[in-house]
This record gives structure tokens, sequence and C-alpha cells, in this order.
């Protein structure tokens, strides 16, 4: 017997729903992590994005690759704004 259209659009609501918390938890418990190690390691991150410039292109192609540009955006992205909450660094960031 299957289960009637209306119990299993119910189903997969609540599933998209508990996977919308599950994600929203996971970002706010990301940005408690305390952040003074994080500057540390940012700050010696830029000398060395600053010094080797950008990436090498995989076998002379011209294609999608990373570079120190998105390394040190995503670094940039990771430090919370001195003065938010943690909600809204996890929720309301600049980039």
């Amino acid at each position: 017997m299957s289960t009637p259209p209306g119990k299993r659009l119910i189903r997969l609501a609540c599933i998209y729903v508990l996977l919308i918390a599950g994600f929203a938890a996971a970002m706010i418990a990301t940005y408690a992590l305390p952040q003074a190690r994080m500057l540390e390691n940012a700050k010696r991150s830029q000398i060395v994005f600053e010094t080797e410039g950008g990436g090498p292109t995989p076998l002379g192609l011209n294609g999608p690759s990373l570079d120190n540009y998105t390394d040190a955006l995503m670094v940039d992205v990771s430090i919370t704004t001195p003065g938010r909450s943690i909600v809204e660094a996890a929720f309301l960031n600049e980039h």
C-alpha cells in the first residue's frame, strides 16, 4: 500500500524544514568558535598570499582554479566583524 500524496507532501515539508534548521544550527555553531587563533592564522596567511601571487594554471589551460584571491576572501569571510552577534555574523555576511 502506497503513502497518500498528502502525507508524503507533509513528510517532505518536515524533512525540508529540519534540514534548513540543521544547516542554520551548523552555521551558528561554526561562527561560535573562538576567533583568537583564526586571527593569528589570518595574519600569517596574508603574508603568504601577498608573496605568492596568483596560483598556477593546471597544464597551462585557462579554466577554473583556486587562487590566492579566493583563498584570502574565504579567510576574510570566516572572521566575524567585532560587535556582531553570532547569528548576525553567520547569516549577514557582506561578501
